[in-house]
């Protein structure tokens, strides 16, 4: 049921990370060392129940491979 979006979402990250590459920062995930932190999916827990939606996903684009970067997070 989640499958279609969550790889719909997938597949646009795939273009947007490839052309460039890896390595395009924003200055709050340079500071905190590009890592997906346990703070990162605590407060994708929270946005989900407060959107009463149930798959999220966190994606880091500092990662050579994207799918290394992708965490896709089920809300209850």
């Amino acid at each position: 049921m989640h499958e279609e979006p969550a790889g719909r979402i997938i597949g646009s990250v795939v273009n947007v990370h490839s052309p460039p590459g890896p390595g395009l920062l924003k200055n709050e995930l340079s500071r905190q060392g590009q890592k997906l932190l346990p703070i990162h999916l605590a407060q994708l827990l929270s946005y989900l129940k407060l959107k009463g939606r149930q798959v999220g996903l966190l994606i880091n684009f500092n990662v050579v491979h994207l799918r290394s970067g992708i965490r896709r997070a089920v809300n209850g």
